[in-house]
């Protein structure tokens, strides 16, 4: 996911060369990562043409810093910018040794430090709209400081809208992380989705450890997370966490792999004694095979199918009621998503949907917030 904007320029062979090290960040809300390979030593930054990296920032100075390579060391020298230097966050006076991973700042442009087996070359990009600077700092606040919080909204039983699980939702206080939409949207240019999905499991399933309900655990997946032997083992973790609670894992249908895969992954939360939940069904090409050969233990219906509108056609209904016998008969349990009027819950019964969800049930609270039935 990482794009490369270079202007690239010839080193004489005298110029020490720096092989393998690199700054990675985000310079624009549409160029995504880019990567920019140190390419001599030293390695100037700032915001005058000349420069080996040139940031057209207006709080980066002009000469604003020099990073030095020697052998397996790299060096950060602050050049007297007005805005400062920082690694990690700290603002730096003198030469700083600098490793791999930790994120250096010059001013309000950020980068990550990183090294690999590359061919040399300078790469200088600009940037006429720096606002996404510090988007790594931000998003290493969720990921090492703990800035976020979960969430709990209620699922319950469509015949007497009776709390039966409730679904963990992430909530971050980081300016501009705010929305969960904004939280992976910036995860996902940094590489950090499946860590950040993986942490809101774990902090999920922890917040509610002290919680006396027995109200089974929705949690949820990343689209984009493989279903693989890691999330496997991550998840053993979790049933050891969660003790007698139940745990559903939602699996978005574009995540679902090839069927084989399917059923392997399904086979293997079962021996974890944790239920499977097909989410946002319908919401794309939804795949009706995989409710046969590899059936979840619930089946989710993306609120885009149950909107007002659209369970005013009878035809819709008609189709919805057909999926919803389907699933019936193949023993899932199917959930209505998305709720919010007496009105759409009274024909999601009358359609045969086993549980509802939604703001007319339940908004997300905190676990304090939940009932202590269930």
């Amino acid at each position: 996911m990482t794009t490369l904007a270079t202007t690239n320029t010839s080193t004489a062979a005298t110029t020490p060369v720096a092989r393998g090290w690199f700054l990675l960040g985000c310079l624009d809300d549409s160029s995504g990562l880019t990567q920019i390979n140190i390419g001599k030593v030293p390695f100037s930054v700032g915001r005058d043409v000349s420069n080996d990296f040139c940031v057209p920032s207006r709080n980066v100075s002009k000469f604003h810093a020099d990073v030095i390579v020697a052998v397996d060391a790299v060096l950060i020298r602050d050049l007297g910018s007005t805005n400062g230097t920082f690694i990690n966050g700290q603002r730096i006076a003198a030469p700083t040794p600098i490793g791999e991973n930790d994120l250096l700042q010059f001013a309000d442009m950020e980068f990550r430090l990183g090294r690999a087996n590359a061919a040399t070359g300078e790469r200088t990009v600009v940037s006429n709209s720096p606002e996404e600077g510090w988007l790594i700092s931000r998003v290493h606040e969720v990921v090492n400081h703990d800035r976020f919080r979960m969430a709990f909204q209620p699922i319950v039983a469509a015949h007497d809208l009776r709390p039966i699980a409730v679904e963990a939702l992430v909530r971050c206080d980081v300016t501009g992380l705010e929305s969960p939409i904004k939280l992976f949207e910036a995860a996902a240019r940094l590489g950090l989705e499946e860590r950040i999905s993986s942490l809101c499991r774990v902090k999920a399933v922890r917040t509610l450890a002290q919680h006396s309900s027995n109200f089974a655990l929705f949690l949820n997946t990343h689209p984009q997370e493989y279903l693989g032997p890691d999330l496997v083992r991550s998840l053993g973790t979790l049933r050891e966490l969660a003790g007698t609670r139940p745990i559903v894992l939602e699996i978005h249908e574009a995540a679902v792999p090839d069927l084989s895969a399917m059923r392997d992954f399904r086979a293997a939360l079962a021996d974890l004694g944790i239920g499977l939940a097909y989410d946002d069904f319908g919401a794309g090409q939804s795949r009706l095979r995989e409710l046969t050969e590899a059936p979840p233990d619930y089946l989710k219906f993306d609120r885009s199918l149950l909107e007002d509108s659209m369970l005013a056609s009878a035809n819709h209904r008609a189709l919805l009621q057909s999926l919803v016998k389907h699933a019936a008969e193949a023993g899932i349990a199917t959930v209505a998503e998305g709720l919010e009027s007496q009105s759409s819950v009274d024909l999601c019964r009358e359609l045969g949907f086993t549980h509802i969800q939604g703001y007319f049930c339940g908004r997300p609270v905190s676990a304090e917030e939940l009932p202590h039935a269930g």
